[in-house]
């Protein structure tokens, strides 16, 4: 991202960033977690960093990192888990961040250029992941169907039956049908209930999610309507 700086640029810049106190040799250091305001943005000059995401999938970074930049821009919670071990950050503030783009913006346009490439580059990344993970799906259904089709040409025995019912349960539950996707940050759902505003947390075409707004974290599922 700072690769087109000038001294002069760079200068300036390090002065926001402040060195965040160390854990013990050894020890883990969580920088945020899932979910959390994206007040900061960190600099990893030594040691290691692990990205965890709600999925369990790992990334491992090693310094120079920027971690937590896209979310200090954006104000997006975070969605993913950073730990580092052994490690030299440093922090700076969102606000601070964003004010400094402001008041170097021919600075701040070729660092949201770059910001903008790295999205893209992702975002085509994890379109042909989805891809590949949509026709191992549809193979694997068809396969699944294969194996019930079997199964119900020998019916009649205690493991046919068990077969065939989780066979049927698995390909019901990979129909495109019961893909749950999270509503938009900027076009948030809410249902409005007898009792009150309830928030939409994911919905497919057949079921809904939504917590409700009273004490305590409530989730309920229930069929769409």
């Amino acid at each position: 991202m700072f690769s087109r700086c000038s001294d002069a640029e760079l200068g300036e810049l390090a002065s926001l960033f402040v060195e965040m106190p160390t854990a013990a040799p050894g020890q883990d250091q969580v920088l945020f977690d899932i979910g959390q305001p994206a007040d900061s943005m960190f600099l990893l000059t030594d040691g290691s960093a692990v990205l965890e995401s709600p999925d369990d999938e790992l990334h491992f970074l090693y310094p120079p990192a920027l971690l937590g930049e896209l979310g200090a821009l954006t104000g997006v919670p975070r969605s993913t888990k950073v730990t580092v071990r052994d490690a030299t950050c440093y922090r700076v503030d969102a606000l601070g961040w964003q004010q400094f783009l402001f008041e170097h913006q021919g600075f701040g346009l070729r660092v949201l250029r770059d910001v903008l490439r790295v999205a893209a580059e992702k975002i085509h990344r994890d379109q042909i992941r989805l891809g590949t993970m949509r026709q191992n799906a549809q193979w694997t259904q068809e396969g699944l169907r294969e194996v019930l089709t079997a199964v119900k040409e020998h019916p009649g025995t205690p493991i046919s039956t068990g077969i065939r019912d989780a066979v049927d349960a698995l390909i019901t539950r990979n129909r495109r049908l019961n893909v749950r996707v999270e509503p938009s940050v900027t076009m948030p759902a809410s249902l409005y209930l007898d009792s009150g505003i309830a928030t939409v947390v994911d919905l497919s075409r057949s079921h809904m999610s939504f917590s409700s707004q009273g004490p305590g974290p409530q989730v309920t599922r229930s069929p769409a309507c």
